[in-house]
């Protein structure tokens, strides 16, 4: 049993190849027409407070993980059947990540930040500085930290 593969290189098959990705044809033109509505509607539907709030938390965890960034070599045969290198980045960079339990909203929530990363330890005390995000209705719907200040250290941690 042969196969023949026939080369069609009209504008509609080659729009075909070039944007079917897992099945699924994406138009470009469309595609970026709901993303910018999209983002449109979430940035118009909220607004942050422009004066700070303060709250009391306890630091619960600090989780420190290395840097696992590397570059992946690889070869392989392009459709033409010519040999390619194929070069892949793989891994994250570091992270410095706390995580808060607040005492007003009863939340807990993490952050990324090296430089706190150094002051802040299991059982401290720090206040946190946010501001709100609103909806039109002005109901809190989200919050943006902004800093946190070491208050005091060696608390009992509530278990979680």
């Amino acid at each position: 049993m042969q196969f023949q593969i026939q080369n069609h290189t009209t504008k509609q098959s080659n729009f075909v190849k070039q944007h079917v990705m897992y099945g699924i044809i994406f138009k470009k033109e469309k595609m970026s027409k709901y993303i910018v509505f999209a983002a449109l509607v979430i940035v118009s539907c909220t607004h942050r407070d422009k004066e700070l709030s303060y709250e009391k938390a306890v630091v619960v965890k600090t989780i420190y993980t290395p840097d696992t960034r590397q570059t992946n070599v690889g070869y392989g045969m392009s459709s033409s059947g010519k040999m390619v290198m194929v070069v892949t980045p793989s891994g994250e960079d570091e992270k410095y990540i706390i995580i808060f339990h607040c005492f007003d909203h009863n939340a807990t929530f993490s952050i990324e930040s090296q430089s706190l990363f150094g002051i802040l330890k299991e059982g401290d005390t720090a206040q946190i500085a946010y501001f709100n995000v609103r909806n039109k209705k002005e109901k809190v719907v989200d919050y943006v930290f902004a800093n946190a200040n070491k208050i005091s250290g060696g608390l009992l941690l509530p278990h979680y």
